[in-house]
Protein backbone atom coordinates (compact mmCIF):
# COMPACT_ATOMS: atom_id res chain seq x y z
CA UNK A 1 0.00 0.00 0.00
CA UNK A 2 2.85 2.24 0.91
CA UNK A 3 4.54 1.09 -2.53
CA UNK A 4 1.41 2.39 -4.44
CA UNK A 5 0.75 5.40 -2.24
CA UNK A 6 3.91 6.55 -0.46
CA UNK A 7 4.27 6.98 3.22
CA UNK A 8 0.38 8.19 3.70
CA UNK A 9 -1.29 7.74 7.44
CA UNK A 10 -4.31 8.91 5.61
CA UNK A 11 -4.04 6.44 3.08
CA UNK A 12 -3.80 3.23 5.67
CA UNK A 13 -6.72 4.49 7.40
CA UNK A 14 -8.64 4.30 4.63
CA UNK A 15 -7.80 0.90 3.72
CA UNK A 16 -8.43 -0.05 7.22
CA UNK A 17 -12.05 1.67 6.68
CA UNK A 18 -12.88 -0.36 3.18
CA UNK A 19 -11.64 -3.31 5.75
CA UNK A 20 -13.59 -3.03 8.47
CA UNK A 21 -17.27 -2.15 5.75
CA UNK A 22 -16.27 -5.18 4.38
CA UNK A 23 -16.28 -7.31 7.62
CA UNK A 24 -20.15 -5.68 7.72
CA UNK A 25 -21.06 -7.55 4.86
CA UNK A 26 -18.93 -10.73 5.64
CA UNK A 27 -20.57 -10.84 9.01
CA UNK A 28 -24.28 -10.78 7.23
CA UNK A 29 -23.65 -13.35 5.04
CA UNK A 30 -22.02 -15.23 7.94
CA UNK A 31 -24.71 -14.95 10.07
CA UNK A 32 -27.32 -16.06 7.85
CA UNK A 33 -25.13 -19.11 6.98
CA UNK A 34 -25.52 -19.76 10.73
CA UNK A 35 -28.83 -18.66 11.95
CA UNK A 36 -30.80 -19.36 8.51
CA UNK A 37 -32.12 -15.98 9.23
CA UNK A 38 -31.88 -12.72 6.69
CA UNK A 39 -33.26 -10.20 9.60
CA UNK A 40 -30.60 -11.85 12.03
CA UNK A 41 -27.54 -11.33 9.27
CA UNK A 42 -29.01 -7.31 8.73
CA UNK A 43 -29.28 -6.95 12.69
CA UNK A 44 -25.74 -8.26 13.06
CA UNK A 45 -23.99 -6.11 10.62
CA UNK A 46 -26.00 -3.30 11.82
CA UNK A 47 -24.89 -3.47 15.51
CA UNK A 48 -21.18 -3.98 14.25
CA UNK A 49 -21.00 -0.86 11.97
CA UNK A 50 -22.22 1.21 14.99
CA UNK A 51 -20.27 -0.57 17.36
CA UNK A 52 -17.69 1.81 19.14
CA UNK A 53 -14.36 -0.25 19.66
CA UNK A 54 -14.77 -1.43 15.72
CA UNK A 55 -15.08 1.97 14.77
CA UNK A 56 -12.12 3.30 17.26
CA UNK A 57 -9.99 0.49 16.14
CA UNK A 58 -10.41 1.21 12.46
CA UNK A 59 -8.73 4.80 13.07
CA UNK A 60 -5.29 3.17 14.56
CA UNK A 61 -2.71 1.95 12.28
CA UNK A 62 -2.72 -1.31 14.60
CA UNK A 63 -3.27 -5.17 13.11
CA UNK A 64 -6.84 -5.34 14.96
CA UNK A 65 -8.94 -4.61 11.76
CA UNK A 66 -6.87 -6.62 9.68
CA UNK A 67 -7.22 -9.53 12.02
CA UNK A 68 -10.80 -8.99 12.27
CA UNK A 69 -11.58 -9.50 8.46
CA UNK A 70 -9.50 -12.18 8.09
CA UNK A 71 -11.39 -14.39 11.15
CA UNK A 72 -14.53 -13.80 9.15
CA UNK A 73 -13.38 -14.70 6.11
CA UNK A 74 -11.68 -17.75 6.92
CA UNK A 75 -14.33 -19.07 9.07
CA UNK A 76 -17.00 -18.11 6.57
CA UNK A 77 -14.87 -20.34 4.42
CA UNK A 78 -14.64 -22.98 6.42
CA UNK A 79 -18.22 -23.31 6.43
CA UNK A 80 -18.57 -23.15 2.70
CA UNK A 81 -15.31 -26.09 2.49
CA UNK A 82 -17.40 -28.07 5.55
CA UNK A 83 -20.65 -28.01 2.59
CA UNK A 84 -19.00 -27.95 -0.81
CA UNK A 85 -16.28 -30.29 0.57
CA UNK A 86 -14.06 -28.54 -1.96
CA UNK A 87 -10.35 -28.98 -1.56
CA UNK A 88 -9.68 -25.18 -2.93
CA UNK A 89 -11.58 -23.79 -0.15
CA UNK A 90 -10.48 -25.47 2.37
CA UNK A 91 -6.82 -24.67 0.95
CA UNK A 92 -8.20 -21.39 1.22
CA UNK A 93 -9.28 -20.93 4.64
CA UNK A 94 -6.14 -22.41 6.09
CA UNK A 95 -4.34 -19.55 3.88
CA UNK A 96 -6.55 -16.95 5.69
CA UNK A 97 -6.44 -18.31 9.11
CA UNK A 98 -2.31 -18.53 8.85
CA UNK A 99 -2.27 -14.80 7.35
CA UNK A 100 -4.21 -13.86 10.69
CA UNK A 101 -2.06 -16.12 12.55
CA UNK A 102 0.93 -14.26 11.82
CA UNK A 103 -0.59 -10.66 13.64
CA UNK A 104 -2.36 -12.59 16.43
CA UNK A 105 -1.97 -16.55 16.87
CA UNK A 106 -4.46 -16.61 18.65
CA UNK A 107 -7.27 -18.32 15.52
CA UNK A 108 -4.83 -21.51 15.41
CA UNK A 109 -6.32 -22.25 18.99
CA UNK A 110 -9.74 -22.76 17.41
CA UNK A 111 -8.51 -24.86 14.74
CA UNK A 112 -8.12 -27.92 16.78
CA UNK A 113 -11.81 -27.28 18.01
CA UNK A 114 -13.01 -26.88 14.59
CA UNK A 115 -11.31 -30.29 13.20
CA UNK A 116 -12.81 -32.01 16.21
CA UNK A 117 -16.55 -30.39 15.95
CA UNK A 118 -15.88 -31.38 11.80
CA UNK A 119 -15.36 -35.31 12.97
CA UNK A 120 -18.13 -35.71 15.09
CA UNK A 121 -21.02 -33.67 12.84
CA UNK A 122 -19.70 -36.49 9.90
CA UNK A 123 -19.44 -39.23 12.59
CA UNK A 124 -22.79 -41.12 11.36
CA UNK A 125 -21.97 -40.30 7.64
CA UNK A 126 -18.47 -42.78 7.64
CA UNK A 127 -16.50 -40.46 5.58
CA UNK A 128 -13.26 -40.46 8.09
CA UNK A 129 -10.93 -40.41 5.27
CA UNK A 130 -12.54 -37.63 3.73
CA UNK A 131 -12.60 -35.61 6.68
CA UNK A 132 -8.70 -36.38 7.70
CA UNK A 133 -8.03 -35.62 4.30
CA UNK A 134 -9.96 -31.90 4.52
CA UNK A 135 -8.40 -31.18 7.68
CA UNK A 136 -4.74 -32.03 6.17
CA UNK A 137 -5.57 -29.32 3.43
CA UNK A 138 -6.71 -26.86 5.46
CA UNK A 139 -3.52 -27.35 7.63
CA UNK A 140 -1.26 -26.99 4.60
CA UNK A 141 -2.81 -23.90 3.70
CA UNK A 142 -1.80 -22.70 7.33
CA UNK A 143 1.62 -23.86 6.78
CA UNK A 144 2.28 -22.24 3.29
CA UNK A 145 1.65 -19.09 5.16
CA UNK A 146 3.38 -19.08 8.55
CA UNK A 147 6.18 -21.70 7.09
CA UNK A 148 8.95 -18.83 5.26
CA UNK A 149 8.56 -16.65 8.55
CA UNK A 150 9.37 -20.11 10.89
CA UNK A 151 12.45 -20.50 8.48
CA UNK A 152 13.21 -17.14 8.61
CA UNK A 153 13.27 -16.49 12.20
CA UNK A 154 15.10 -19.92 12.40
CA UNK A 155 18.17 -18.39 9.94
CA UNK A 156 18.06 -15.71 12.51
CA UNK A 157 17.64 -16.93 15.78
CA UNK A 158 18.10 -21.05 15.50
CA UNK A 159 14.35 -21.43 16.33
CA UNK A 160 11.84 -22.80 14.25
CA UNK A 161 9.38 -20.27 15.47
CA UNK A 162 7.14 -17.86 13.07
CA UNK A 163 6.30 -15.86 16.11
CA UNK A 164 7.00 -12.69 18.56
CA UNK A 165 10.02 -13.43 20.52
CA UNK A 166 8.34 -11.42 23.87
CA UNK A 167 5.08 -14.65 24.26
CA UNK A 168 7.33 -15.70 27.02
CA UNK A 169 6.92 -12.87 28.58
CA UNK A 170 3.80 -12.30 27.93
CA UNK A 171 2.98 -15.56 29.64
CA UNK A 172 4.71 -14.27 33.13
CA UNK A 173 3.03 -11.10 33.03
CA UNK A 174 -0.38 -12.65 32.74
CA UNK A 175 0.66 -15.31 35.07
CA UNK A 176 3.01 -14.42 38.36
CA UNK A 177 2.82 -13.68 41.92
CA UNK A 178 1.18 -10.36 41.34
CA UNK A 179 -1.09 -10.90 38.50
CA UNK A 180 -4.45 -9.40 38.50
CA UNK A 181 -5.73 -10.60 35.03
CA UNK A 182 -5.05 -7.94 33.17
CA UNK A 183 -1.70 -6.23 31.81
CA UNK A 184 0.54 -4.95 34.92
CA UNK A 185 3.63 -3.15 34.64
CA UNK A 186 6.79 -4.00 36.12
CA UNK A 187 9.44 -1.39 37.58
CA UNK A 188 12.13 -2.95 35.52
CA UNK A 189 10.70 -3.81 32.05
CA UNK A 190 8.85 -0.67 30.01
CA UNK A 191 5.90 -0.83 28.44
CA UNK A 192 7.51 -0.17 24.88
CA UNK A 193 7.26 -2.92 23.19
CA UNK A 194 11.04 -2.54 21.64
CA UNK A 195 12.74 -1.42 25.09
CA UNK A 196 10.32 -4.77 26.91
CA UNK A 197 11.89 -6.79 24.82
CA UNK A 198 16.18 -5.85 25.59
CA UNK A 199 14.75 -5.24 29.40
CA UNK A 200 13.71 -8.52 29.54
CA UNK A 201 16.73 -10.42 27.73
CA UNK A 202 18.68 -8.04 30.26
CA UNK A 203 17.00 -9.17 33.57
CA UNK A 204 17.08 -12.84 32.16
CA UNK A 205 20.78 -12.58 32.27
CA UNK A 206 20.73 -11.11 35.45
CA UNK A 207 18.84 -13.59 37.21
CA UNK A 208 20.47 -17.00 35.47
CA UNK A 209 24.22 -15.55 36.64
CA UNK A 210 22.78 -15.35 39.85
CA UNK A 211 21.83 -18.71 39.78
CA UNK A 212 25.00 -19.58 38.02
CA UNK A 213 23.50 -20.74 35.25
CA UNK A 214 25.52 -18.75 33.03
CA UNK A 215 29.37 -19.13 34.20
CA UNK A 216 30.61 -17.13 31.36
CA UNK A 217 30.40 -12.99 30.98
CA UNK A 218 30.88 -13.19 27.55
CA UNK A 219 28.35 -15.27 26.73
CA UNK A 220 24.38 -13.45 26.31
CA UNK A 221 20.88 -14.48 25.81
CA UNK A 222 19.52 -14.52 22.56
CA UNK A 223 15.83 -13.23 22.83
CA UNK A 224 14.11 -16.54 22.38
CA UNK A 225 16.08 -17.88 25.14
CA UNK A 226 15.18 -15.33 27.48
CA UNK A 227 11.51 -16.20 26.05
CA UNK A 228 11.93 -19.28 27.52
CA UNK A 229 13.23 -18.22 30.52
CA UNK A 230 9.95 -16.32 31.78
CA UNK A 231 8.05 -18.94 30.27
CA UNK A 232 9.03 -21.63 32.71
CA UNK A 233 8.78 -19.29 35.12
CA UNK A 234 5.50 -18.20 34.14
CA UNK A 235 4.61 -22.25 34.45
CA UNK A 236 6.64 -22.95 37.60
CA UNK A 237 4.52 -20.29 39.61
CA UNK A 238 1.17 -22.07 38.44
CA UNK A 239 2.40 -25.73 39.15
CA UNK A 240 3.47 -24.35 42.83
CA UNK A 241 0.50 -22.38 42.89
CA UNK A 242 -2.80 -24.10 41.54
CA UNK A 243 -5.27 -23.12 44.14
CA UNK A 244 -3.97 -19.54 43.24
CA UNK A 245 -4.12 -19.91 39.55
CA UNK A 246 -7.42 -21.37 39.08
CA UNK A 247 -8.74 -18.43 40.83
CA UNK A 248 -6.89 -15.82 38.93
CA UNK A 249 -8.44 -18.08 35.49
CA UNK A 250 -11.84 -17.34 36.74
CA UNK A 251 -11.02 -13.89 37.72
CA UNK A 252 -9.96 -13.94 34.07
CA UNK A 253 -12.93 -15.17 32.33
CA UNK A 254 -14.83 -12.59 34.18
CA UNK A 255 -12.87 -9.80 32.98
CA UNK A 256 -13.47 -11.47 29.42
CA UNK A 257 -17.01 -10.41 29.49
CA UNK A 258 -16.65 -7.72 31.48
CA UNK A 259 -18.41 -4.41 29.95
CA UNK A 260 -15.15 -2.17 30.31
CA UNK A 261 -12.65 -2.10 27.59
CA UNK A 262 -9.23 -2.43 29.39
CA UNK A 263 -6.46 -0.39 27.91
CA UNK A 264 -2.71 -1.57 26.26
CA UNK A 265 -1.01 1.05 25.36
CA UNK A 266 -4.19 3.06 23.64
CA UNK A 267 -6.92 4.15 26.10
CA UNK A 268 -10.37 4.40 24.36
CA UNK A 269 -11.72 6.33 26.95
CA UNK A 270 -8.84 9.02 27.04
CA UNK A 271 -9.67 8.93 23.53
CA UNK A 272 -13.13 10.08 23.53
CA UNK A 273 -11.66 13.37 25.24
CA UNK A 274 -10.40 13.92 22.03
CA UNK A 275 -12.40 12.46 19.22
CA UNK A 276 -16.06 13.80 19.85
CA UNK A 277 -17.46 11.30 17.50
CA UNK A 278 -16.43 8.58 20.01
CA UNK A 279 -19.22 10.36 22.40
CA UNK A 280 -21.87 9.39 20.49
CA UNK A 281 -24.24 6.61 22.03
CA UNK A 282 -22.86 3.36 19.69
CA UNK A 283 -23.06 -0.44 21.00
CA UNK A 284 -20.71 -1.30 23.73
CA UNK A 285 -19.72 -4.31 24.79
CA UNK A 286 -21.51 -4.11 27.86
CA UNK A 287 -24.93 -4.20 25.85
CA UNK A 288 -23.93 -6.91 23.28
CA UNK A 289 -22.67 -9.11 25.67
CA UNK A 290 -25.72 -10.07 28.08
CA UNK A 291 -28.08 -10.58 24.28
CA UNK A 292 -24.93 -13.02 23.12
CA UNK A 293 -24.99 -15.06 26.24
CA UNK A 294 -29.09 -15.32 25.65
CA UNK A 295 -28.04 -15.98 21.68
CA UNK A 296 -25.60 -18.75 23.20
CA UNK A 297 -28.79 -20.29 24.88
CA UNK A 298 -31.36 -19.99 21.89
CA UNK A 299 -28.85 -21.35 19.62
CA UNK A 300 -28.48 -24.67 21.86
CA UNK A 301 -32.25 -25.07 22.32
CA UNK A 302 -32.97 -24.78 18.59
CA UNK A 303 -29.66 -27.36 18.03
CA UNK A 304 -28.45 -24.75 15.06
CA UNK A 305 -25.76 -26.86 13.75
CA UNK A 306 -23.28 -24.09 12.75
CA UNK A 307 -23.43 -22.23 15.54
CA UNK A 308 -21.68 -24.30 17.46
CA UNK A 309 -17.78 -23.86 15.30
CA UNK A 310 -19.00 -20.48 16.01
CA UNK A 311 -19.13 -20.53 19.86
CA UNK A 312 -16.45 -22.69 19.79
CA UNK A 313 -14.35 -19.82 18.45
CA UNK A 314 -15.51 -17.23 20.87
CA UNK A 315 -14.43 -20.24 23.28
CA UNK A 316 -11.18 -20.21 21.93
CA UNK A 317 -10.25 -16.65 21.76
CA UNK A 318 -11.63 -16.78 25.77
CA UNK A 319 -8.55 -19.60 26.37
CA UNK A 320 -6.36 -17.32 24.38
CA UNK A 321 -6.45 -14.35 26.81
CA UNK A 322 -7.20 -16.60 30.18
CA UNK A 323 -3.63 -18.28 29.20
CA UNK A 324 -1.97 -14.54 28.88
CA UNK A 325 -4.06 -12.02 30.46
CA UNK A 326 -6.97 -9.44 28.99
CA UNK A 327 -6.92 -6.43 27.39
CA UNK A 328 -9.86 -4.70 25.27
CA UNK A 329 -7.90 -4.89 22.29
CA UNK A 330 -7.01 -8.43 22.02
CA UNK A 331 -10.37 -9.77 23.16
CA UNK A 332 -11.68 -7.66 19.36
CA UNK A 333 -11.31 -10.55 17.38
CA UNK A 334 -14.40 -12.72 19.49
CA UNK A 335 -16.48 -9.20 18.92
CA UNK A 336 -18.04 -10.05 15.58
CA UNK A 337 -19.04 -13.60 16.30
CA UNK A 338 -20.50 -12.43 19.87
CA UNK A 339 -22.12 -9.77 18.29
CA UNK A 340 -23.70 -12.60 15.84
CA UNK A 341 -25.03 -14.26 18.76
CA UNK A 342 -25.86 -10.61 20.37
CA UNK A 343 -28.30 -10.19 17.10
CA UNK A 344 -29.74 -13.43 16.96
CA UNK A 345 -30.51 -13.25 21.13
CA UNK A 346 -32.35 -9.91 20.39
CA UNK A 347 -34.04 -11.71 17.50
CA UNK A 348 -35.41 -14.12 19.65
CA UNK A 349 -36.18 -12.45 22.43
CA UNK A 350 -38.54 -10.50 19.98
CA UNK A 351 -39.71 -13.55 18.92
CA UNK A 352 -41.00 -14.51 22.29
CA UNK A 353 -42.98 -11.43 22.62
CA UNK A 354 -44.44 -11.62 19.31
CA UNK A 355 -45.91 -14.82 20.37
CA UNK A 356 -46.91 -13.84 24.14
CA UNK A 357 -45.10 -16.89 25.46
CA UNK A 358 -45.00 -14.63 29.23
CA UNK A 359 -43.12 -17.36 30.85
CA UNK A 360 -40.40 -17.73 28.63
CA UNK A 361 -40.30 -14.08 28.41
CA UNK A 362 -40.40 -13.42 32.48
CA UNK A 363 -37.71 -15.91 32.74
CA UNK A 364 -34.88 -14.56 29.92
CA UNK A 365 -36.10 -10.78 30.99
CA UNK A 366 -35.10 -11.78 34.51
CA UNK A 367 -31.81 -13.38 33.07
CA UNK A 368 -31.32 -10.81 30.91
CA UNK A 369 -31.17 -8.27 34.00
CA UNK A 370 -28.45 -10.00 35.52
CA UNK A 371 -26.68 -10.33 32.99
CA UNK A 372 -26.78 -6.84 32.21
CA UNK A 373 -25.97 -6.22 36.12
CA UNK A 374 -22.70 -8.67 36.35
CA UNK A 375 -21.39 -7.41 32.49
CA UNK A 376 -21.29 -3.75 33.43
CA UNK A 377 -19.78 -4.21 37.32
CA UNK A 378 -16.76 -3.16 37.57
CA UNK A 379 -13.98 -5.52 38.07
CA UNK A 380 -11.31 -4.55 36.51
CA UNK A 381 -8.11 -4.16 39.11
CA UNK A 382 -6.95 -0.48 37.02
CA UNK A 383 -10.32 1.70 35.82
CA UNK A 384 -9.48 2.30 32.60
CA UNK A 385 -11.92 5.17 32.43
CA UNK A 386 -9.62 7.00 34.99
CA UNK A 387 -6.32 6.03 34.72
CA UNK A 388 -4.71 7.96 31.84
CA UNK A 389 -0.94 8.25 32.92
CA UNK A 390 0.11 5.66 30.55
CA UNK A 391 -2.14 8.03 27.77
CA UNK A 392 -0.48 11.30 29.17
CA UNK A 393 2.99 9.95 28.02
CA UNK A 394 1.88 8.51 24.78
CA UNK A 395 0.74 12.32 24.09
CA UNK A 396 4.07 13.36 25.47
CA UNK A 397 5.81 11.54 22.79
CA UNK A 398 3.83 12.60 20.51
CA UNK A 399 4.28 16.26 21.16
CA UNK A 400 8.33 15.57 21.81
CA UNK A 401 7.86 13.51 17.98
CA UNK A 402 6.40 16.71 16.71
CA UNK A 403 9.16 19.87 18.19
CA UNK A 404 6.79 21.13 21.32
CA UNK A 405 8.35 20.80 24.57
CA UNK A 406 6.53 22.66 26.40
CA UNK A 407 3.73 20.49 25.39
CA UNK A 408 5.74 17.46 25.80
CA UNK A 409 6.88 18.54 29.60
CA UNK A 410 2.76 19.07 30.47
CA UNK A 411 1.54 15.78 29.49
CA UNK A 412 4.66 13.88 30.68
CA UNK A 413 3.75 16.21 34.44
CA UNK A 414 0.13 14.90 34.06
CA UNK A 415 1.40 11.40 33.60
CA UNK A 416 3.53 11.85 37.11
CA UNK A 417 0.38 13.43 38.47
CA UNK A 418 -1.67 10.43 37.78
CA UNK A 419 1.03 8.29 38.61
CA UNK A 420 4.13 9.51 40.86
CA UNK A 421 6.39 5.81 40.25
CA UNK A 422 5.77 5.64 36.66
CA UNK A 423 9.50 5.78 35.45
CA UNK A 424 9.27 6.14 31.77
CA UNK A 425 7.28 9.23 32.09
CA UNK A 426 10.25 10.35 34.13
CA UNK A 427 12.84 9.68 32.28
CA UNK A 428 10.86 11.07 28.76
CA UNK A 429 10.60 14.21 31.01
CA UNK A 430 14.06 14.20 32.13
CA UNK A 431 15.07 14.38 28.47
CA UNK A 432 12.91 17.16 27.21
CA UNK A 433 13.94 18.69 30.07
CA UNK A 434 17.79 18.38 29.03
CA UNK A 435 17.10 19.17 25.08
CA UNK A 436 16.03 22.62 26.67
CA UNK A 437 19.29 22.96 28.38
CA UNK A 438 17.10 22.86 31.68
CA UNK A 439 20.07 20.46 32.69
CA UNK A 440 19.55 20.68 36.52
CA UNK A 441 15.66 19.69 36.42
CA UNK A 442 16.79 17.17 33.81
CA UNK A 443 18.90 15.37 35.83
CA UNK A 444 17.14 15.80 38.87
CA UNK A 445 13.97 13.43 36.39
CA UNK A 446 16.96 10.73 35.64
CA UNK A 447 17.89 10.31 39.48
CA UNK A 448 14.08 9.48 39.84
CA UNK A 449 14.20 7.65 37.29
CA UNK A 450 16.96 5.25 38.87
CA UNK A 451 15.37 5.37 42.53
CA UNK A 452 12.28 3.95 40.87
CA UNK A 453 14.22 1.51 38.69
CA UNK A 454 17.86 1.08 39.75
CA UNK A 455 18.27 -1.20 36.47
CA UNK A 456 17.18 1.70 34.12
CA UNK A 457 20.28 1.42 31.94
CA UNK A 458 18.87 4.30 29.58
CA UNK A 459 18.83 6.75 32.63
CA UNK A 460 21.96 5.75 33.80
CA UNK A 461 23.27 6.50 30.69
CA UNK A 462 21.90 9.94 30.66
CA UNK A 463 23.48 10.83 34.08
CA UNK A 464 26.60 9.85 32.91
CA UNK A 465 26.25 12.17 30.15
CA UNK A 466 25.30 14.89 32.57
CA UNK A 467 27.91 14.17 35.25
CA UNK A 468 30.54 14.37 32.35
CA UNK A 469 29.92 17.13 30.31
CA UNK A 470 27.30 19.40 32.98
CA UNK A 471 29.48 18.63 36.40
CA UNK A 472 32.29 17.42 35.34
CA UNK A 473 32.42 14.90 37.84
CA UNK A 474 34.50 11.97 36.70
CA UNK A 475 33.57 9.97 39.36
CA UNK A 476 30.03 9.65 39.43
CA UNK A 477 30.22 10.08 35.04
CA UNK A 478 31.94 6.40 35.61
CA UNK A 479 29.52 5.12 38.05
CA UNK A 480 26.80 5.69 35.63
CA UNK A 481 28.22 4.61 32.52
CA UNK A 482 29.34 1.45 33.64
CA UNK A 483 26.03 0.37 35.04
CA UNK A 484 24.66 1.82 31.71
CA UNK A 485 26.80 -0.31 30.04
CA UNK A 486 25.81 -3.55 32.51
CA UNK A 487 22.08 -3.30 31.99
CA UNK A 488 22.04 -2.97 28.60
CA UNK A 489 21.56 0.70 27.64
CA UNK A 490 22.41 2.16 23.96
CA UNK A 491 25.33 4.58 24.46
CA UNK A 492 26.63 6.59 21.90
CA UNK A 493 29.25 5.53 20.61
CA UNK A 494 30.42 9.45 19.88
CA UNK A 495 30.44 9.77 23.99
CA UNK A 496 32.37 6.54 24.14
CA UNK A 497 35.32 7.63 22.08
CA UNK A 498 35.48 11.33 23.39
CA UNK A 499 35.78 9.62 26.61
CA UNK A 500 38.44 7.59 25.61
CA UNK A 501 40.39 10.37 23.86
CA UNK A 502 39.90 12.01 27.36
CA UNK A 503 41.96 9.42 29.00
CA UNK A 504 44.07 9.74 26.65
CA UNK A 505 45.39 13.06 27.08
CA UNK A 506 48.34 13.68 28.97
CA UNK A 507 47.16 14.66 32.70
CA UNK A 508 49.27 18.07 34.57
Amino acid sequence: MYFIFGHKLAAAACVQIVLDSLSCFLLYFLSVKIFRKEGVGLLASLIYACYSIAIFYTGFLLDTTLVVFLNILSFLLLLYAEEKKKALLWVLAGVIAGLSALMKASILLFLPFFAVWLLYVRRKEKILKRTALDITFLIFGVIVVIAPFAVRNYVIDKKFMPFPVQGGLNFFIGNNPVAEGTYISFTEIPDSPIEQVKASVRLAERELRKEGRIPSPEKHLTQSQASNYWFLKGLRFIVNNKYRYLRLCLKKIFLFWNAEEIYLNVNYYFCQKFIPVLNFPFFSFGIIAPFAILGFIFAIREKLRNAYPAMLFIFAQMISLILYYVVGRYRMPAAPFIIMFCAYGIFSFKVFLNQEKLKELVVFSLLLVVLFMAVNKERAPVNSKNNFAASYSNLGNVYFAKRMPDEAIREYKNAIKERPDYTQAHLNLGNVYYLKNMFKEAAAEFEETVKLDPYNGQAHNNLAVYYYYIERNSDLMVQHLSRALEYGASVNPEFLRELMADSLKPRP
